[in-house]
Parts: C-alpha cells; structure tokens; sequence
C-alpha cells in the first residue's frame, strides 16, 4: 500500500482541493480545477476564454511562468477574482453573498497549488482552517491546521487511499491521477506519525562521532572544475500556443469524466454553451481588441489595476508612520496573521501578533527588503527556534534565541550555506566548547569561556586514522 501511494505521488499534479468541513466534496462546478485540468492536460497550451453562464461571467487567460489572470462575476458582484501576493505567488479569492471573503487558495506562477485557506463566512478575516500538500516518506499527504481561540492552533495530517472509494472523508483532491480521497483514518502503514513529539538536544557530539571510518574515501585526484554552465538553474521551456489552440470547455467534459465518472456534468449547461472553435487571440491581454469574430480579452484582474491596499491600522512614530494590513481585535489591537510596513512602504514584519506584539512565527525584515530573522517570537522579542541574518555578510545562525540573542546550541551558515561552526551560547556570548572545519578539513574544538577562546584541539586525519604498521599487516 504504502510503496503504491509513493510510487502514485511521483509527478502528482493537483488540480483542486475540497475540504468537508466547509464545502461539498463535488467538482462539478468548479470551473477553476476544470481549467487548471484543461491547462496541464494540453501540455501548458495557453488558455484564454470570455463566456457567460448561468448568471455567471467568466474571463481567463493561463500561461505558463504567469500569474493566472482570473474574474468570475455573480449577478454583476465578485464571485471570484485574483490578487498578486508576491511576484511569484498569487491568490485566488472567493466571495460569500454578502461580498466576505470565504476562501483563499494560492498558487505559484507555474500553477502549481500551495494552500488553501479558509474564513469565517460572518466575520471578515477571520481564518477557521488552512491545507496544504505536505510530504511525508514520499507520500502526498494533506496538512490540516486549525487555528484556536488562544492563539495557537491544532494540526492533523491526512492520509490519501487508493482504495475504499465509498468511505467519507475530510478532503478529496483532483489530480492528474484522479480523484483521491484523505483523511486522517487513512495513515497506511509504515508510514512516519507526524503527531508524535521528539526532543531536540541540539548538537551532541562524542569522541566516536570523530572516529568512525568513512564508508568510501574521496578521490579528489580525478576531481574536475565545475563549469560556469553546472552552475545555471534550469528552467521549464515556456510552452508555445498552437495554431489550432481550442477553448479550454472543449476538453474540459472528457478529462473530468475519465478522472471521476461520477461527474459527467462539469458545469451544467457551460459545457453546451461553449465556443465550438476558437483561436489563440494575438493580442495581449490588457489590449481590448477590435471588433472582429474573434473572442473577446478577458478583463484584468482588480491586482492589476495597482490599486494600494488600506490598512488596518497605523501606528505613528518618530520614523513616521507604519500601516498594519491584517486582523485586529475588539480593542483594535494586532492579533492573528498579519503584516506591517514601513512609512516607504516595504514590509518590516510579516508574521502572527498578539496583544498588538509579535508572538508566534514570523519574519522581520532589513530596510532594503533583505531577511533579518525569521523563527518563533514572543512578547514582542525573538524567542525559541529562529534563523538570525547577518546584513554585512549574509551569513546565518541557526537556534534558539531568548531576548533577540542567541541563546543555547546554534549553528552558523556562511552566505552561500557552507558550515561554519557550532557552539553552544549564552545570552548572545559563547560559552563551552565550539566546533568547526578548517580549510584544511581537520576538525577544530575550541573552548570558550565569557566568549573569550581560552583552548583549542585540532584533530587531523592522522589523529582519527593512524597508519598501520605495514610490517606486521602485509
């Protein structure tokens, strides 16, 4: 079972995914996975269509490397429509009757799904549960989160089933390999428990970490350069529309109906409706075209039109005043999910808040936009496990912080994610022994006290392995 479901999540694209909690586990009318179906089933074709249907008005256009330019009215009132969250990642939002977001679903520019929130129908921004794809021993598996009323949140793990096909289920995602159904009951077994809790010593290292023989020497004779072209990441070939290329409702009906023969219907009567032949449209699709038999350009999505955000709150000081896009409390403090930026507009902190105080995960960030920690936070100050950035040299710390300063075990990271060394920290000097490679590949051990170097031990390769004597072993 479990060798099935790794060898099925190799390649495993996912097209939508439903949770029963808060939806119906049918894909009949979600034009979206429909198109995104349509979309990797044609190769990447490019899709481009303007339709009205059943009192609805859909306008698309999907590229390969693009962000999906999307827009569904109901009745003349959003429905859904797409915001840019970063230049590689946009959000599909989607609109109760009464104009509240319900749900959001994000994607990457390559469409691939990342995950998918959902909120409170009354309540604006007021997030009930989130999913997203996780991987587990090489099985696609479904994380599960659920915030809770103090602040921290519960997480579940679902498990896919190849089998047991009229069993209920928390989550049912269509794939390129069809419908496959999750749950929590599902866990195979063999597979790793991610419920269960390990205690984390940190580095704990002994003298025979140091002295085990390595299982295959190096040889470093025949070792060649890499070249600058080793160096150059690879990038999928934007695919090239077709001269015939069809709408994306042509083929929409036979791959939802081979991937799930229960949903023969896949928009009611959108399907009927559908332009029988249609070309690729040349112009882009921000140009109106001109009157012609050709399809109309979908309209541009609202992110598009550049349209600044107001925040939720402002904070004024000395250095001007900073905007808070996120939730607030009854008190108009910061509290959940949210993010703050600086009076020229970058983003300073992008994380959970508290009592109107980061607390939770989150990332801070240098004036010119660089990483500076990101990691647990509390009271407002860096505390727990964290990664801490260096502006001047990129390098890294990784551990725990108390305070905003290194505090216990933590490891540092070179610019590029070499290893420097490990060391054990307090309050922000080291304390203890600190170990590291040199150049030369010896191990070093160094003691500090007060962070002041007070010994050092350097163990080579003669040390860890002394020759024999060949006069008595030939």
């Amino acid at each position: 079972m479990l060798y099935d479901l790794q060898r099925v999540s190799k390649g495993l694209i996912i097209y939508s995914a439903l949770i029963s909690d808060f939806e119906r586990l049918d894909f009949k009318n979600d034009a979206l996975a429909g198109v995104r179906a349509n979309f990797f089933n044609s190769n990447h074709n490019p899709q481009s269509d303007k339709t009205d249907m059943q009192g609805y008005s859909l306008s698309y256009t999907m590229r390969w490397g693009e962000p999906l330019l999307w827009k569904v009215s109901a009745n003349n009132q959003p429905y859904q429509k797409v915001r840019r969250v970063s230049d590689e990642v946009y959000c599909v939002l989607t609109y109760n009757e009464n104009g509240v977001v319900s749900k959001r679903i994000y994607f990457d520019n390559y469409h691939s799904w990342l995950c998918t929130e959902y909120f409170d129908r009354e309540r604006e921004n007021l997030m009930l549960a989130s999913v997203k794809p996780v991987i587990i021993d090489g099985v696609v598996c479904i994380r599960y989160d659920m915030p809770q009323p103090d602040g921290k949140k519960s997480t579940e793990y679902l498990y896919p089933t190849l089998g047991r096909q009229n069993k209920k289920c928390a989550c049912l995602i269509y794939t390129n390999c069809g419908m496959i159904r999750f749950d929590a009951s599902f866990k195979p077994e063999g597979i790793s428990d991610m419920s269960e809790k390990t205690d984390e010593k940190g580095f704990d290292f002994t003298v025979e970490d140091f002295s085990k023989p390595a299982v295959k020497p190096l040889d470093l004779q025949n070792a060649a350069f890499l070249s600058e072209s080793d160096y150059e990441e690879e990038k999928p070939e934007e695919p090239k529309a077709e001269s015939g290329a069809y709408s994306a409702y042509d083929r929409i009906e036979s791959i939802l109906f081979e991937a799930h023969k229960t949903n023969k219907n896949i928009f009611g009567e959108v399907v009927a409706q559908a332009v029988e032949t249609e070309t690729e449209p040349e112009a882009e699709p921000e140009t109106e075209p001109e009157a012609s038999p050709e399809p109309e350009q979908p309209e541009k999505p609202e992110y598009e039109a550049k349209e600044k955000e107001q925040p939720d709150s402002l904070t004024e000081t000395e250095k001007g005043v900073y905007s808070y896009y996120g939730k607030l409390d009854e008190n108009g403090m910061r509290t959940g999910f949210g993010r703050t930026e600086s009076p020229d507009g970058m983003t300073v902190y992008s994380g959970s808040y508290d009592l109107d105080k980061r607390e939770g995960f989150g990332i801070s960030y240098y004036r010119d936009g660089k990483p500076n920690y990101a990691g647990n936070w509390m009271n407002g100050s860096r505390n727990g496990c964290g990664v801490g950035y260096r502006h001047s040299d990129g390098t890294m710390h990784v551990g725990n912080w108390t305070d905003n300063t290194p505090d216990g075990i933590g490891a540092r990271f070179g610019s590029q994610g070499e290893f420097l060394d490990v060391c054990r920290y307090s309050m922000g000097e080291r304390e203890g022994k600190a170990v590291k490679i040199d150049k030369n590949g010896n191990v070093v051990i160094t003691v500090y006290v007060a962070g002041e170097p007070v010994a050092e031990k350097v163990i080579t390769d003669e040390d860890l392995f002394p020759q024999r004597d060949v006069a008595s072993n030939p």
